[in-house]
């Protein structure tokens, strides 16, 4: 169970910086670029 809910919030948590520093106005899905899982895997 706790798997499935860090995939579920990781889509939307990686999106944080790129929603922040979007231009003002109406930002949709499409205009965002596509959340890449950047520091989660630790080696």
């Amino acid at each position: 169970m706790v798997l499935g809910m860090i995939m579920t919030a990781m889509p939307a948590i990686h999106a944080i910086p790129h929603v922040v520093a979007a231009a003002p106005g109406i930002v949709t899905h499409t205009d965002l670029p596509v959340p890449l899982p950047r520091g989660v895997v630790a080696r």
